[in-house]
């Protein structure tokens, strides 16, 4: 299959990365530790897609809780979930205008596409293209690297090293969806926390140190985060999110209209205040 994204690797390929090199020229004998276990589980996630399995290949998007997905996997998953629903309903899929539901290639387009999950639980909170974020990331699937665009320094995705894995950590920061290293970003959001005289307990705004977009420090993601407390943080946010009305890429929910579009009947005869048959009052000569 080559660089092209469609290589689907076996359960062994995932877990087992460099097997010929601890089986070494006897044939086999030699056992895989937890601890190499966990390295190359790591690996994984950065090489491979959390929906088809396939490699990583950009376009590459994002959840809120950090995991990597191939954009067209989950478009695919989107649309097998709308016609699991179709088949279950037996009627056409129409849009809220009545009209026919898009073909696959419209809808790849447009990211206020909702779609209700239906299918893998683990998926359940991703029912639209607003539930990821696409990243603006130098990854490179051919030399297996991913670059740093602050610092310059580039990352092997292929290497089981512990040194190598332990500096394997990004983030992103919503809604532009540039990437960076952690490390060196912590640092500049150390240096913004300074200038304000606020503690890290605390959000605040900055700009986007590689595009120059405004953004808060709350939606800074951790990609494949390692820790229970970054998760916690994750889960919080979206939690936050959820009662402003908000998807994870900062984008409204479907229905959450403003309150002027919402017509509200007081039991009065008035709807928003207003006579629900108003009276046409005639110029008089």
């Amino acid at each position: 299959m080559g660089n092209d994204g469609g290589t689907i690797p076996s359960r062994s390929e995932i877990l087992n990365f460099n097997k010929r090199k601890l089986d070494g020229d006897s044939g086999g004998g030699n056992e895989v530790t937890g601890k190499e276990l966990d390295l190359w589980k790591i690996l994984g996630l950065y090489t491979y897609c959390g929906v088809s399995h396939k490699r990583l290949s950009k376009p590459i998007v994002s959840d809120y809780k950090g995991n990597l997905y191939n954009k067209e996997a989950i478009l695919e998953n989107l649309i097998r979930m709308r016609s699991t629903e179709v088949s279950r309903s037996g009627t056409s899929p129409k849009t809220n205008d009545g009209k026919q539901q898009k073909s696959k290639l419209e809808v790849k387009d447009e990211a206020d596409t909702t779609i209700v999950s239906t299918g893998d639980s683990s998926l359940s909170h991703i029912r639209s293209l607003k539930d990821v974020v696409e990243l603006q990331i130098e990854y490179s699937e051919e030399k297996g690297t991913i670059r740093c665009p602050l610092s310059g320094d580039t990352f092997d995705i292929r290497s089981d090293k512990e040194e190598s894995v332990s500096k394997l950590r990004f983030y992103y920061v919503v809604p532009c969806g540039c990437t960076f290293g952690k490390e060196i970003f912590d640092r500049l959001m150390d240096v913004e926390y300074e200038k304000k005289g606020i503690s890290r307990k605390r959000y605040i705004e900055m700009k986007c140190p590689v595009c120059g977009t405004v953004i808060s420090t709350r939606d800074v993601i951790e990609i494949n985060p390692r820790g229970a407390k970054e998760m916690d943080r994750l889960e919080d946010r979206m939690s936050e999110l959820s009662k402003l009305g908000l998807t994870h890429s900062l984008k409204k929910l479907k229905g959450k209209g403003s309150k002027k579009h919402r017509k509200q009947d007081t039991g009065d005869g008035k709807v928003n205040g207003k006579d629900r048959h108003p009276i046409k009052r005639r110029k008089l000569p």
